[in-house]
């Protein structure tokens, strides 16, 4: 017969279990904890580093989260934390946290999705849209109201529509217009902005039926509840002009889109951009159908809105010349069509230097390993990590200057920690000190340095009593407790090295002097003690046992030195032998007993930017203490020079040999001092391509660079143009933005921006939001979600070339083809500025052939060729002497 628990004694069992595992009843207790406990539930139960919490306002003491680990609460791994999805139900069931407890967390992922009609913020937000799902379904169990949860999901929707994951997409609009049919009613206007956002994605789908089925449920509820004049009553005639462009009813397409250009012109007045987005559908259909003259006259009519209300420069005004370039080919007037592309050529050229300098120098830790070296990084480390050497382990990384010695060591590194997570590095720059004496007492501080740092796992007294009280003062004199801290663990750190120098003995003798001198002063009879030595016995013992000592001293002296002491020669050593001493003590304090899991790594860098005289003498000593087993079994060296430079430093060291002496001595000292040797060698053409296919950003050509490379092969097609036109507009429910930061995000995509139509969050009518519209500049072309303008400063035609012709850059590394990339920004940076101060900007035609020139000028400078030998067709002298101008002034590197 078995026990049947019900559900309330399951629960409790659970509960019980839980408690006793983690002891929760003690640190939930605390309201901080419980508090971070409880964000940590709004977040999926994944990984999560430090400073994503950090970002999402979860955490900003990592004491707190070793406080939860040191519990069982938390799950940390590699600086990542991750809260069991047990626990999370735990905490939900138990201790369900009340909306404003997590307000601001919920607030700022709101916020950071409030313009999800954003081809831009859905590519800002892409990889962490697994937090905004997991706070998305969190929501509704806050209980938050439903109209808000309804408008979140409306733009996770809309994201994921703007990514083309048109599955996710539907799954989150469906949701959110469940929630307005139950809460606001059917005949919202919530309600219809849902729907038209759904038709949206079947329309990208290709589903025109589908889209057309809800356009037309939107255009049913904004014709009853707003009104045929309404602005959002014409976004739903667009779309459907839109779909049915797109089914090939070319009729039924034009009289939605004059339904939405009538309503436009009326409500917004003739020279606002919505009303031009209406022209160029209209140019883009009557092209369909073979009216150019139609067509041209409704481009002409958008684009001088597009210059006048918005910007010459501005995509919108950009995409109407890709339209007109497009019609003026299949009109086969080729003299207007390169007129509009060089005016096309010519805002982008204008854009750029009118935009401040924001070159960004990327960190060599931020750049993805390539050309092997993750693979290598992952055999040394393992290599490092199992393998037992009586000898000591000395490897050598060997390549010439810019090679990636030292990314390949560092990347090494990341590697063993995930082997060896008791490790400890030391990183020593052989180059800052030169001189004997100060480059080894340098080195001798750096280890101390590493060793006195403070490990973020090192908990003392006080710490642990902060943690504990969590009190006013505690955190008011947070810096000075910090400060007590370090000196505290510090002066712990310095006695065990000394322990581990002196021993015991030092700290006997003198605590036997304490004793004998306290006993002295507060024990011992003084008088008695006088009386007793000034007496005549104590008197004439004394005195004898003076004499004797003096008449024997000598003799009694030798003879003990004679037996028990060693002949010690150690202050003719020198330095050198000093350091060593010291560091056998710091590395047996470091790490007690050897072990393989427990090892110091020693990374010394730089030494090829030593003297050639101190070269050689530096790997040799490093070499020779690594023959004391104390220090060997605790240290590990890795060391990085170019093998050129120390056959130079060995040919000084043993000038009188020839070089085929000097060949065999470099190949025998190799063997006598490393263990193991990897050499990098240059790059050749395949690997200077993969290079740069990882270095320089990734960008994909926009739709008018497309188009401009067509136009220029000859090979221009209509529907190039069609896809970017005609297309139906998605709508933002919750909120719009000021019409003061509209200008700022539309400047943000290389692509017309899609309408963010304003909704309000609460079921008000909407009538009276015309008169706000009429000033808000946020209506733009129709199109489907595009990617966004690329923040680079390079375009995909100079990315591309760039690639190719890289491969003529002599001696190429890593660091020279980094080099030449920002001396690249910097001079086409100065030559733009110069041109436009000089008034030579119209001179200039921004294109790619004068885009190869400038690569090509500065291949031919940086390769130390005279840059009067740099012939190109440009016939403007003016402008070619400030090219050579700018191409010298960086050539100097």
């Amino acid at each position: 017969m078995s026990l049947q628990l019900s559900k309330k004694d399951r629960e409790e069992s659970f509960n019980h279990l839980l408690n006793e595992l983690f002891a929760s009843d003690k640190i939930l207790q605390n309201p901080e904890i419980l508090t971070l406990l409880q964000k940590f539930t709004l977040l999926p139960s994944i990984e999560i580093p430090f400073d994503k919490l950090y970002e999402f306002l979860v955490c900003q003491n990592k004491e707190q989260l070793n406080e939860l680990i040191a519990n069982g609460w938390l799950i940390e791994s590699n600086g990542d934390y991750k809260l069991h999805q047990i626990i999370k139900e735990y905490i939900w069931a138990n201790y369900t946290p009340a909306y404003s407890t997590l307000q601001k967390m919920v607030e700022y992922f709101t916020a950071r999705i409030d313009n999800s009609a954003d081809a831009q913020t859905a590519n800002d937000v892409r990889e962490d849209l697994g937090y905004f799902e997991s706070v998305a379904i969190s929501m509704k169990r806050l209980g938050i109201p439903d109209e808000t949860v309804a408008n979140l999901y409306e733009r996770l929707g809309n994201i994921y529509g703007f990514l083309g994951e048109y599955s996710k997409a539907l799954l989150w609009l469906e949701q959110s217009v469940l929630i307005n049919e139950k809460v606001l009613s059917i005949k919202h206007p919530s309600t219809a902005t849902s729907y038209n956002n759904i038709g949206m994605v079947y329309q990208a789908q290709g589903k025109h039926q589908e889209a057309l089925e809800y356009f037309q449920k939107s255009l049913a509820i904004r014709e009853e509840v707003l009104g045929i004049k309404h602005p959002d009553t014409a976004t739903s005639y667009n779309n459907l002009g839109a779909v049915c462009y797109a089914q090939g009813k070319h009729k039924e397409a034009l009289d939605f889109y004059k339904k939405s250009l009538t309503i436009y012109e009326e409500i917004l007045g003739s020279e606002h951009p919505s009303t031009a987005t209406s022209y160029d559908n209209l140019a883009e259909l009557y092209k369909k159908i073979n009216n150019y003259q139609k067509a041209l006259e409704y481009y002409k009519k958008s684009l001088e809105i597009r210059k006048k209300v918005l910007n010459r420069t501005h995509p919108d005004a950009r995409q109407t010349r890709i339209g007109l370039i497009n019609l003026y080919e299949l009109m086969n007037n080729k003299e207007n069509a390169q007129e509009i592309l060089n005016e096309l050529r010519a805002t982008q050229y204008e854009k750029y230097i009118n935009a401040q300098c924001d070159i960004k120098i990327t960190k060599k830790s931020e750049i993805k390993p390539v050309l092997g070296v993750q693979s290598i990084a992952n055999t040394l480390a393992s290599v490092i990590a199992n393998q037992a050497d009586d000898s000591g382990m000395m490897i050598g990384i060997f390549g010439k200057w810019g090679r990636g010695k030292t990314y390949l060591a560092e990347k090494t590194w990341e590697s063993l920690q995930l082997e060896r997570t008791n490790y400890k590095r030391v990183v020593f720059s052989a180059w800052k000190y030169q001189d004997t004496k100060a480059s080894w007492a340098y080195l001798y501080e750096t280890f101390t340095n590493v060793y006195f740092q403070k490990n973020d796992n090192e908990k003392t007294w006080l710490s642990k009593l902060k943690s504990e009280k969590k009190s006013y003062l505690f955190q008011k004199w947070n810096g000075l407790i910090v400060a007590i801290e370090n000196s505290y663990s510090r002066t712990i750190k310095t006695f065990k090295i000394n322990y581990t120098k002196h021993q015991s003995t030092p700290l006997v003798v003198f605590g036997f002097i304490i004793l004998v001198s306290f006993g002295w002063v507060f024990i011992v009879n003084k008088l008695e003690l006088l009386t007793f030595l000034i007496g005549t016995f104590g008197f004439i013992v004394l005195i004898k046992v003076v004499l004797f000592y003096m008449k024997h001293q000598k003799s009694a002296i030798d003879l003990y030195h004679k037996y028990f002491s060693h002949k010690n020669y150690n202050d003719y050593l020198g330095f050198q032998a000093d350091i060593e001493n010291e560091l056998t003590n710091l590395l047996k304090t470091w790490i007690p007993i050897p072990n393989k899991n427990e090892k110091i790594v020693l990374f010394v860098d730089d030494i090829d930017r030593c003297h050639i005289e101190q070269i050689v003498n530096i790997i040799d000593g490093l070499r020779v203490i690594l023959d004391n087993s104390e220090i060997h079994n605790r240290l590990i060296i890795i060391t990085a020079i170019d093998e050129k430079i120390l056959i130079k430093a060995i040919k000084h060291k043993y000038s009188q040999l020839g070089d085929n002496e000097i060949d065999l001595v470099f190949q025998e000292y190799l063997e006598k001092i490393f263990i193991i040797g990897l050499k990098l060698d240059s790059l050749n053409d395949t690997e200077v391509g993969e290079f740069l296919e990882t270095f320089l950003p990734k960008i994909e050509p926009t739709e008018h660079e497309k188009i401009i490379e067509d136009i220029i092969d000859g090979t221009s097609d209509e529907k190039q143009n069609e896809n970017n036109l005609g297309e139906p507009l998605i709508e933002l429910k919750p909120s719009s933005p000021k019409p003061s930061e509209t200008d700022s995000k539309e400047e943000k995509s290389s692509e017309p921006n899609p309408q963010k139509e304003p909704i309000e969050t609460n079921s008000k009518d909407k009538s009276n939001e015309i008169n706000s519209k009429e000033d808000d500049d946020t209506l733009s072309k129709p199109t489907p979600p595009q990617p966004p303008e690329t923040k680079e400063n390079i375009t995909y035609f100079e990315r591309v070339y760039m690639i190719k012709t890289l491969q003529n850059l002599q001696n190429n590394t890593p660091r020279k083809i980094r080099i030449f990339y920002y001396k690249y920004l910097i001079m086409k940076q100065l030559f733009y500025i110069r041109l436009k101060d000089k008034g030579l900007s119209n001179g200039w035609k921004d294109n790619e052939e004068n885009g190869k020139l400038l690569i090509d000028i500065l291949i031919h400078v940086t390769n130390n060729n005279s840059i009067e030998d740099f012939s190109s067709d440009i016939n403007d002298e003016k402008i070619f002497t400030e090219l050579k101008y700018v191409a010298n002034m960086v050539s100097v590197i």
